[in-house]
């Protein structure tokens, strides 16, 4: 009874928290006030963030492919490579634009995204959800000249050519094996990282882990139609937003692959 009462007072605080993100995020005092706050209180996810020695930035709304791609190119240059990822801050894009660090954002549909998002946070509300994901990316647009935009479909069909694509554009001096960037490898990768760190009480492995399963395929279906039926006008506005998105995004798949293995 504890643990679960503990539970449901963490989840309340992390949906306040994307709340006032979400109405906050894209006032420069707040960026840099949440940067201290989680400095103090989750240094994990501090050491995620922009600094002097960040070599690539890669962001994106939740459950885009982030660990996905985050893992390919650690495997890609066996982990000589520090990445800031994983705030799904407004932040990380301005902090990245601001060092005029290589910062790549990864975009996919907005209904699968929030699907996916709603399996691993049932506690999170729908619409705030969707809400975030537009404020997300009409911020990032603003910076479309000094970011390169990836489409979520590339980044887990085409995973060696979009991390040959971000080494290339990020001019990074270190041995490169792209041979290691496979998807049995990148998935191995993030099982075992996700394994390895303490789960959170109630959280399911299968649903929370950030790769595909046979139990999320057959809850995404059922979400997928809920969500589809009850947001039918703020998803229209995103679906316009997210075809916008893709008319930006990084034309991976007519690229050749460039065989590298030392730049």
């Amino acid at each position: 009874m504890l643990q679960e009462s503990k539970h449901g007072i963490r989840s309340w605080m992390i949906r306040f928290w994307w709340v006032l993100r979400h109405r906050l995020w894209h006032l420069s005092v707040w960026q840099l006030f949440y940067l201290l706050v989680i400095s103090m209180f989750r240094p994990g996810l501090y050491d995620k963030a922009v600094h002097g020695d960040t070599d690539v930035v890669i962001e994106g709304f939740p459950r885009s492919a982030n660990t996905f791609l985050v893992h390919a190119l650690e495997l890609a240059v066996n982990g000589n490579i520090k990445i800031a990822h994983h705030l799904h801050d407004p932040c990380q894009i301005r902090c990245a634009v601001h060092r005029q660090i290589p910062c790549f954002v990864i975009v996919r549909d907005p209904l699968d995204a929030v699907v996916s998002w709603k399996l691993k946070a049932p506690y999170m509300d729908t619409e705030l959800m969707l809400r975030i994901y537009g404020t997300f990316y009409r911020y990032a647009i603003r910076f479309e000249q000094s970011i390169i935009f990836l489409h979520y479909s590339d980044v887990v069909s085409h995973p060696k050519a979009v991390v040959s694509e971000i080494l290339r554009r990020s001019v990074l001096d270190m041995h490169i094996d792209l041979a290691t960037v496979t998807e049995a490898r990148v998935f191995q990768s993030i099982d075992e990282r996700k394994r390895a760190r303490k789960e959170i009480p109630g959280q399911s492995f299968d649903l929370s882990v950030a790769r595909p399963s046979e139990a999320k395929e057959k809850l995404k279906c059922i979400l997928r139609d809920e969500i589809a039926d009850n947001e039918t006008k703020l998803l229209s506005e995103l679906m316009t937003l997210y075809e916008n998105l893709t008319l930006r995004c990084l034309n991976i798949q007519q690229k050749p692959i460039n065989n590298i293995r030392n730049i």
